[in-house]
């Protein structure tokens, strides 16, 4: 792997746990979500949609595909997954994903590598 792929992994990597820690802290979500598209169960939440690259905050020619959801609300969510298996379906897979959402702190995230709403780890992911 080159040094930019792995200093762009430690970058998503510090930015999922920080993003636990900021979760911890942060109020309830609001109820001003698409209720197709995201069911909430006591601190974990359900989302549909699609496996999508997440959309990098600057754009260099060669940049690998660091996948995430873009779900049918609109919002685009990275995912913390210990297995990985977003990694083993392609681009345009539809699926529902189950786990506790972390939203992206705006004033802190203004430096992150990607763009994206919140971070979603992972409980259960699957094909629908």
């Amino acid at each position: 792997m080159p040094k930019k792929g792995i200093i762009v992994s430690l970058l998503v990597l510090a930015g999922l746990f920080g993003g636990i820690f900021l979760f911890r802290n942060s109020p309830a979500p609001s109820g001003n979500q698409n209720e197709e598209a995201i069911e909430t169960k006591g601190n974990e939440i359900t989302v549909m949609g699609v496996i999508a690259c997440l959309p990098y905050r600057i754009n260099i020619e060669g940049q690998e595909c660091v996948k995430g959801i873009k779900g049918d609300d609109g919002k685009v969510y990275a995912l913390n997954s210990p297995t990985g298996v977003e990694n083993t379906m392609n681009e345009g897979t539809k699926v529902t994903a189950r786990g506790v959402f972390q939203p992206a702190n705006t004033s802190v995230d203004d430096s992150a590598s990607f763009i994206y709403d919140g971070v979603l780890v992972v409980k259960i992911l699957q094909k629908r």
